[in-house]
């Protein structure tokens, strides 16, 4: 093995989920006679500001941790990055100095400062203009590039899902579609076990299943309303999907993870 110092990368480091072996395997691989003169060390990339506080002790301390933080883009700074990709991508009547300011700055309304997000967002617009033999990009092709970035982006973020929640997602889907929502945690519950079943697996009990409930909650997709008459007069919870959210987002989810769409009577599983 030559010797030296290197590192490994590793983007999105909070996609290795729990098994977070590798992390104390890599920088003691000398130690453990993997490698014999080399010093690898690792570089994990994040978004997710509460990963390291989920590390273990044991993982910490094989790290030897050292945090760097990079602060959001600002919508300045996206308009350069996208003006330096618009004068290499697009020709020169394809997009104008509006182009460039409403693309950075949707960006770092909507996206968090995402220097990715702008650069979609000016590729779906110059696509829509394309298509419609239209120069240059306008407003409207932006916003509607933007609607569907908005889209197909929590599509995405559908299909990263556990099958429980998306299971879920999938009975909510169904009651909203029979106009059942807001519907009570019972009810959800009756839907979840049908479409469990369905995939062949065996459904959490009502508990079991709230606890994946209250993280779509937390994750802005449902919205629930506890209702309180008073001691002795009972309190219950309802749910809905959030504005952001309808049944063929949650489709289309199903759809690009191959999985049959199964229409569920939810009359029977009140």
């Amino acid at each position: 093995m030559p010797s030296g110092d290197d590192s490994v990368i590793l983007d999105e480091v909070e996609k290795i989920g729990s098994d977070q072996t590798i992390l104390y395997d890599i920088p003691r691989a000398r130690d453990s006679g993997y490698l014999t003169e080399a010093r690898v060390g690792v570089i994990g990339i994040s978004n997710d500001y509460e990963f390291r506080k989920n590390l273990s002790p044991k993982i910490k301390d094989s790290l030897c941790e050292t945090e760097v933080y990079f602060p959001q883009y600002t919508s300045p700074e996206l308009q350069e990055i996208v003006r330096t990709r618009a004068e290499k991508a697009l020709s020169s009547g394809a997009y104008d100095t509006n182009t460039i300011a409403r693309c950075g700055a949707k960006a770092y309304q909507n996206a968090r400062g995402s220097a990715r997000r702008a650069i979609r967002l000016l590729k779906k617009s110059a696509e829509i203009a394309e298509k419609e033999g239209v120069e240059p990009i306008s407003d409207d092709h932006i916003d509607r590039a933007h609607e569907k970035l908005q889209y197909d982006n929590l599509v995405q973020k559908f299909t990263d899902q556990d099958n429980q929640k998306l299971y879920i997602l999938k009975a909510v889907a169904h009651l909203t579609e029979q106009g059942k929502t807001p519907a009570r945690t019972s009810t959800i519950h009756g839907v979840y076990e049908a479409v469990a079943y369905h995939y062949g697996d065996k459904p959490l009990t009502q508990r079991g299943m709230f606890n994946h409930l209250s993280k779509l909650v937390m994750f802005g997709w449902i919205n629930t309303y506890e209702h309180n008459k008073g001691r002795g007069t009972g309190q219950w919870n309802e749910h809905e999907f959030s504005d952001d959210v309808k049944p063929d987002k949650v489709q289309e989810a199903f759809t690009h993870l191959g999985r049959e769409w199964l229409a569920v009577d939810v009359t029977d599983c009140e």
